[in-house]
C-alpha cells in the first residue's frame, strides 16, 4: 500500500474514532473475517429513556426564553449495484430504480448547518434520526450536535420565528420540559410542499424573539443543556406541515453537506429495509468502510433503521427511507444484516450526495 492511501487511511480512522468515541468494540465474523465495529456510546445525548404519554399537546408560540455473532453457516445473500445514476431530483423513483442497483442523488440539501466552524459541525452518530441506542432509548425524532456551552446557534434558512421560549408550560414533545430553552423557525423552501419548521433545542440562551424575520447564518441563541439533555449539545429538529412532534424528517437528508477529514465533502447513505411484503422493518445493520471495493476495511460501526413508537418517526415523503446515516466520508459501504439468513448490500457513497439503497429481506 503506498504512503499516499496508508496517510488517507489514518485520517479516515481519526475521524471514525473521534465521531465514533467512548465506544465498547465488539467482535462479529462475517465470512470467516473478524470485524471490528465501534459502537457508539452515549456521550451527549437527549433523554427520556421511557416511552411517553398516548397524547401530544397542541403546540403553541412561548413568548418568554428562559449485537449479536452472525454465524457464518447462515446463507448469505448479496446484493450488488450495477450502475451508477445522479439525477437532478430529490424524487428517487423519478429517474433510478433501486429495485435494480443503488442510486445517487443531490438530494435536497435546502438548510444550512446550525453550527458554524470551528464548532462541530457534524451530526452525531452515536443517537441518530430514528434509532434507539440499541433499544436503550426512544426513537430520536432529530440529530445532535456536540458542542461546548456557549457554542453559537444559528438559523438553518431564511424564515419567521415561531417559538422562542421554553417547554415547561407549552409543550412541544410528549414531555414536560424536554426539549429546555428552545427555538423554532418557520420556512418557506423552494420545491417543498408545506412549511417547514426547524427546531432548537437545550439552549443556554435565546437571542431572538416571536415574530422576528431571520435569515440563514443568524444567531438565534447558543448551545446549553437545559430540558433532558445529557451534556452541553444542540438537538435539531427538522417538522414539515405542521410544528408537531409527530411531523419529524430525517435532517441528514436537509442539511449541506459538511467537508471532512480530507476537506472532500462527506456524504449520505439511504436505504428502505423492508420484508418479503415490502414493509419497513426495525433491524439492526453492520456498515463496514472500504476506500475501494474488495479492498481492506478502514472501519466499521452499527446502525439501525427507524424505530416504531406511539408517535413514530417519518421518512421523507419522496425517499420512504427508513433509514439516513449522514456525514459519512467517501467510498464504499458494505450493510450486512441477520435476520434469519445473512443479508449484504454494497453502496457507493460519493462527496456531496445521497446514495439509496434497497435491502429486501427474506
Amino acid at each position: 500500500m503506498d504512503s499516499t492511501r496508508m496517510a488517507r487511511m489514518g485520517k479516515w480512522r481519526e475521524y471514525f474514532i473521534r465521531n465514533w468515541r467512548n465506544s465498547p468494540i465488539r467482535k462479529i465474523r462475517v465470512e470467516e473475517l473478524t470485524i471490528i465495529i465501534l459502537l457508539s456510546g452515549v456521550l451527549s445525548a437527549c433523554a427520556p429513556v421511557q416511552a411517553g404519554p398516548a397524547t401530544v399537546p397542541t403546540p403553541a408560540t412561548v413568548a418568554s426564553p428562559s449485537a449479536t455473532a452472525v454465524s457464518t453457516q447462515l446463507p448469505v445473500t448479496l446484493a450488488t449495484p450495477t450502475s451508477t445514476t445522479v439525477p437532478q431530483t430529490p424524487d428517487p423513483d423519478a429517474a433510478c430504480d433501486i429495485q435494480l442497483a443503488p442510486c445517487i442523488f443531490e438530494g435536497r440539501r435546502l438548510l444550512q448547518r446550525p453550527i458554524a466552524l470551528p464548532g462541530n459541525i457534524l451530526m452525531d452518530p452515536s443517537y441518530a434520526f430514528g434509532t434507539t441506542q440499541l433499544e436503550a432509548r426512544v426513537p430520536h425524532h432529530g440529530v445532535e450536535f456536540q458542542n461546548p456551552l456557549g457554542t453559537p446557534v444559528l438559523a438553518a434558512a431564511d424564515g419567521e420565528v415561531m417559538v422562542a421560549g421554553d417547554d415547561r408550560i407549552v409543550f412541544y414533545s410528549p414531555w414536560q420540559g424536554m426539549y429546555g430553552n428552545l427555538v423554532v423557525v418557520a420556512h418557506d423552501l423552494p420545491g417543498v410542499d408545506g412549511t417547514v419548521y426547524t427546531l432548537y433545542a437545550h439552549l443556554s440562551e435565546v437571542d431572538v424573539s416571536v415574530g422576528e424575520q431571520v435569515v440563514a447564518g443568524d444567531q438565534i441563541g447558543r448551545v446549553g443543556l437545559s430540558g433532558a439533555a445529557i451534556g452541553s449539545h444542540l438537538h435539531f429538529e427538522v417538522r414539515l406541515g405542521r410544528n408537531s412532534y409527530s411531523s419529524n424528517r430525517n435532517p441528514a437528508l436537509w442539511l449541506e453537506p459538511a467537508p471532512g477529514a480530507d476537506g472532500e465533502l462527506l456524504g449520505t447513505l439511504a436505504g428502505r429495509v423492508v420484508d418479503a411484503a415490502g414493509r419497513p422493518v426495525h433491524v439492526e445493520m453492520r456498515v463496514q468502510y472500504f476506500f475501494e471495493r474488495g479492498g481492506p476495511q478502514v472501519n466499521g460501526f452499527q446502525a439501525e433503521t427507524y424505530a416504531s413508537e406511539t408517535f413514530p418517526v417519518k421518512g421523507d415523503d419522496a425517499w420512504r427511507e427508513n433509514f439516513a446515516i449522514g456525514d459519512l466520508p467517501p467510498g464504499w459501504y458494505r450493510i450486512t444484516i441477520a435476520n434469519g439468513a445473512v443479508v449484504e448490500a454494497w453502496a457507493e457513497v460519493v462527496p456531496g450526495k445521497v446514495t439509496m439503497v434497497l435491502i429486501e429481506l427474506e
